[in-house]
């Protein structure tokens, strides 16, 4: 739920927001923004906006509370101009969710997705893709997977797995920078780590050096993989979850073939790591509903899975 970092409570890394207890600190931090937004009546706070939401925009912050107040408004607005977005085959965009380029295949043993990116794929078609084309599609995929692939209070993160193959991170395309840049002003915590294959040596050496100062909360999330054999890739995730391409053991999807990426298919139910049995960290499906109609899991973290379940019987 959350690493703490007792000497900096600012680096503490925070992976579920909903319908858990929260630190003292954390508390505290969330009576000071409240403070700030009770002096601003005009903020258009949104029905359902929660403290889970306002705490996510204090981490992005660093904790600096008058900042995480404007981070939030902008997220707001952010957020109500650009969803809902619709995407269908007949728009030229319904291509790039298919040819490669971002994809989500297979989760991790806490069931978080796993999101494919590969800057190389959208390199050949720099010409036929306009920059908004580029990053609403990523959104649009982001989005997709908060509304569908996760679940309040239970799985709220997902794994990004970055192909280098043929790129530098010097010389990425600018949809791409302008693209880090939104997931991290709208997206932070949503990523739980970020898998690097395909860095040169040199660049790995010189990401070395830039990661001393880019803080240890985000460092920590990013690891750099030698190659498809690097001891630390199942670190995660099930081999069975990964294609082969990258190293894993599932069947490699085809590219750019109607709809053979979205909407996202999983390869397999076989998650856990070879040293976890599900008996120990599941409860069945009946069980699920029992508590459920007991009461005894929150609202807000109900899945919609089961809702849906409910309603057929």
């Amino acid at each position: 739920i959350i690493t703490i970092d007792r000497n900096k409570p600012e680096n503490s890394i925070r992976h579920i927001f909903t319908n858990v207890p929260f630190t003292d600190f954390e508390k505290k931090w969330l009576k000071e923004l409240k403070k700030i937004i009770d002096e601003h009546s005009d903020d258009n706070i949104p029905e359902g906006w929660d403290d889970g939401q306002s705490l996510g925009c204090i981490y992005t912050a660093l904790c600096n509370i008058e900042f995480a107040h404007e981070i939030m408004k902008d997220y707001i607005n952010w957020f109500e101009t650009t969803f809902p977005m619709i995407i269908t085959p007949r728009d030229k965009s319904w291509e790039l969710l298919n040819n490669g380029f971002l994809y989500i295949y297979g989760r991790d043993h806490q069931f978080r997705p796993i999101m494919v990116c590969q800057p190389y794929i959208l390199q050949k078609k720099m010409d036929y893709f306009s920059n908004s084309d580029i990053v609403n599609v990523c959104l649009f995929v982001c989005q997709f997977a908060v509304n569908n692939l996760l679940i309040p209070g239970q799985v709220e993160n997902w794994i990004m797995f970055f192909n280098l193959k043929g790129t530098s991170l010097l010389s990425l395309p600018e949809p791409i920078k302008k693209l880090v840049q939104e997931l991290s002003d709208n997206f932070n915590f949503r990523l739980y780590k970020c898998y690097v294959l395909g860095m040169s040596l040199i660049m790995r050496i010189l990401y070395k050096f830039v990661s001393n100062f880019i803080g240890q909360p985000n460092e920590n999330k990013i690891i750099i993989l030698s190659g498809k054999k690097d001891e630390h890739l199942f670190d995660d995730f099930n081999p069975d979850n990964l294609e082969k391409r990258f190293g894993g053991r599932a069947e490699d999807l085809i590219y750019g073939k109607g709809d053979s990426l979205f909407p996202p298919r999983m390869p397999t139910n076989n998650l856990f790591l070879p040293h976890e049995d599900s008996r120990n960290i599941l409860i069945t499906e009946e069980e699920y509903i029992i508590r459920y109609k007991k009461g005894l899991i929150p609202k807000q973290s109900i899945s919609p899975y089961i809702l849906d379940k409910l309603k057929k019987i």
